[in-house]
């Protein structure tokens, strides 16, 4: 009996994949060439950042895009070192806006509340946003420029992280991202906003206003990427996942695991307040994977057609990571999915019950 569940859910699943590949296939890419240059204004958070904020600011002064098309808001955000001597400097430079944020913004918490200073302050209506610990391309803006066309609302671009010691990007956490990259961009041709990366993310001010901004989700630390997106749906037009290698975000990977244990459980923490149609999906995954384990356990104590089901759902999750990491032009990651196929289910079962219990810090 558990075996023929497993079995049905096992198409169910294929069937889920099957639709998130059909988004990555029908997807485009942003345009080849810029015919105009939009006014975007760049907003970073920042909080006690002061190790990252040198990096961060040396690779905005690289970005090539016209000098009267952008703007730089850093907001820094309660900090209690050094990140304000750091920004000092660059209050003179023509493009930048350095926004010391002390006191508060009511109804909002934490970076949403530094985020809300930050979209006041901008000039313009495309906001483009990174974190403080990023290293951006220096065509980046080009990117967002490209496939924010006149029907576009929202852009997300992939985020990868690189080990501070060896500044690899090829390593297990990448892939780990690139499987909700692929669930992000296949999900958004089917205006389904299952998820989104707050480090690299555009959208116009007129439709975050339109939708009511944070109100809603403002109490909550995490969530001003992926819900917001959810909140904001409605109102956008079209919503797209830039592929090109030139949108990629590289981000500094902590060197604290506490610090990542509690990032991963608040992340997981946000699925009460996701739509029941993700909430349903996320029980789905939740199940399916905690039986898949169960149905191996019992395979290796009662021969049964297991196989042919790992084969199955082997097959199309192959189909899936080889069909978005090759828009990436990244296939080389493939090479870490004979050990994540066992590895990635059992995290998501681990965070997913950590998260339903909503106990996490927060710097």
């Amino acid at each position: 009996m558990a075996f023929l569940l497993f079995s049905s859910l096992t198409v169910i699943y294929a069937g889920f994949i099957g639709l998130i590949v059909w988004g990555i296939v029908r997807s485009r890419n942003s345009s080849s060439s810029i015919t105009s240059f939009q006014a975007i204004s760049v907003i970073v958070a920042a909080r006690n950042e002061a190790t990252n904020l040198p990096g961060l600011l040396e690779h905005l002064m690289r970005l090539d895009y016209p000098t009267d098309k952008y703007e730089v808001i850093i907001v820094n955000d309660h900090s209690t070192d050094n990140s304000m001597e750091i920004l000092s400097p660059y209050r003179d430079q023509q493009q930048y806006q350095i926004v010391d944020f002390q006191d508060e913004v009511p109804l909002h918490t934490g970076k949403k509340a530094a985020l809300m200073r930050g979209i006041a302050k901008a000039r313009f209506d495309i906001l483009a946003f990174t974190d403080a610990d990023a290293m951006p391309n220096d065509q980046w803006l080009k990117e967002i420029n490209l496939a924010m066309d006149e029907q576009t609302d929202y852009v997300v671009g992939l985020t990868m992280l690189v080990d501070r010691k060896n500044k690899r990007t090829f390593r297990l956490k990448s892939f780990e991202r690139i499987v909700y990259a692929a669930i992000c961009a296949g999900g958004l041709w089917w205006r389904m906003p299952v998820t989104s990366f707050a480090g690299n993310h555009a959208y116009r001010k007129n439709v975050f206003k339109a939708a009511g901004g944070f109100k809603g989700i403002a109490h909550l630390r995490s969530g001003d990427d992926d819900l917001l997106l959810m909140k904001m749906m409605p109102r956008i037009r079209k919503a797209v996942f830039n592929f090109s290698p030139k949108m990629k975000m590289l981000l500094w990977d902590g060197d604290n695991a506490d610090a990542r244990h509690q990032t991963n459980i608040r992340r997981a923490s946000k699925f009460r307040y996701f739509p029941v149609w993700l909430q349903s999906i996320a029980v789905f995954v939740f199940l399916y994977w905690l039986l898949f384990y169960a149905q191996f356990i019992s395979w290796l104590v009662v021969r049964s057609y297991f196989p042919l089901m790992l084969l199955t759902k082997t097959a199309v999750e192959l189909i899936l990571l080889t069909v978005f990491l090759s828009r990436i032009k990244y296939l080389r990651l493939l090479v870490f999915y004979p050990v994540q196929v066992w590895l990635f289910p059992i995290q998501f079962i681990f965070y997913a019950t950590l998260g339903s219990l909503g106990k996490y810090r927060w710097k």
